[in-house]
């Protein structure tokens, strides 16, 4: 996840999509002490969004099944990648990620 801020970040080299190409740059992203954090903060990003957009993943709590909630992934920003959806879907279907959908009400 990018950082900023006040927190535990490193700078990596990563692949950024922009203006129909890919580019390379310096990305600053978060460090956290150990996976449950990661997961955590990536839980918090989607229930409440960006500080610039409180609604940001919206579409992606409210979708219904795992491929409209990839696309809303994508839609909402999250990656710069084109194909990012198609690749979360891919993933979810190679190891058969969908067995563990449940439905419930929040």
């Amino acid at each position: 996840m990018k950082a900023s801020g006040d927190v535990p970040k490193v700078s990596l080299e990563t692949q950024e999509y922009e203006n129909g190409q890919w580019i390379t740059i310096q990305g600053v992203f978060r460090v956290y002490p150990n996976f449950a954090d990661s997961v955590s903060a990536h839980t918090q990003l989607f229930l409440y969004s960006t500080t610039w957009n409180a609604k940001q993943y919206a579409s992606v709590l409210s979708a219904t099944d795992y491929k409209t909630a990839a696309k809303a992934v994508q839609s909402s920003g999250y990656a710069t990648d084109p194909t990012y959806a198609d690749k979360l879907i891919n993933m979810i279907e190679t190891y058969h990620l969908n067995q563990y959908d449940k439905s419930s009400t929040i």
